[in-house]
């Protein structure tokens, strides 16, 4: 990272602070919920000291999310600050250290995140895993993350999906993930799907596209709209009836 005459914002001490507190931890292990929330992409060296992959390896519960532009007229610079984090830092020192003993995963950031780099969301796996957020997370053919999401169906009971898009093609739209969720998620019991844009009396979550930028593309009438819609509808059907029966009792 080449050094700037600019000194570094507010925003970027308080982080630090708060890392070299948390990494100053006397018995770091003992930390099982960790909550790290609009970090700045810059990875200055604490997320690889001992100190804080004893606190990720250890975790029960972690939650993270990321921010592109901390101060005006700075969006470039820090995009490429962005893509090097999630493509890096988030794989290797997150995610594949707290495998063994993450229970709930939320992840995410202010801008959409697909294939960056080495970040392959994939390749990872969590054996107990029972609760799973993602926001702005791009699903397409080459970012398996119906795959990710899948292959956690034998414990996963909570998902939630939040304004998150889905790179299309002519065989591979919302409906497609809707039924395999509804065919692999078998122990699912709570899901929260956030979507953002309504037309008519539906609503239905954004596609994404790539033609120079990302923008969103909803379609008006046809097929995907209704088919991914009903998909949907069917799964959260399915998923109702999966939640456990509260059991009252009333006192004689």
């Amino acid at each position: 990272m080449e050094k700037t005459s600019s000194p570094p914002s507010t925003h970027l001490w308080i982080q630090k602070s708060a890392l070299a507190s948390l990494t100053s931890e006397p018995c770091p292990s003992t930390i099982k919920d960790l909550s790290l929330a609009h970090l700045i992409c810059v990875d200055d060296g604490t997320y690889e000291t001992p100190a804080f992959q004893s606190v990720i390896s250890s975790l029960h519960d972690l939650s993270f999310s990321t921010v592109s532009n901390i101060k005006p007229g700075c969006l470039a610079t820090f995009l490429d600050w962005y893509n090097e984090f999630w493509g890096s830092t988030v794989s290797e020192r997150f995610l594949v250290p707290a495998q063994s003993s993450l229970t709930s995963l939320s992840l995410g950031g202010d801008e959409y995140i697909e294939d960056i780099g080495a970040f392959d969301i994939d390749a990872c796996y969590f054996p107990q895993l029972t609760s799973l957020k993602l926001r702005r997370i791009v699903f397409s053919m080459s970012h398996a993350v119906d795959d990710f999401v899948i292959k956690h169906g034998a414990t996963l009971r909570r998902l939630e999906l939040k304004d998150n898009g889905i790179k299309t093609t002519n065989d591979y739209y919302w409906s497609n993930v809707w039924e395999r969720f509804q065919t692999e998620l078998t122990v699912l019991e709570k899901l929260v799907v956030h979507r953002t844009d309504y037309v008519g009396v539906r609503c239905c979550q954004p596609y994404i596209r790539l033609d120079g930028s990302w923008i969103f593309k909803i379609y008006d009438e046809g097929r995907e709209q209704k088919e991914d819609a009903d998909a949907l509808e069917k799964l959260q059907a399915t998923v109702e009836l999966r939640k456990p029966l509260t059991v009252s009792t009333v006192s004689s």
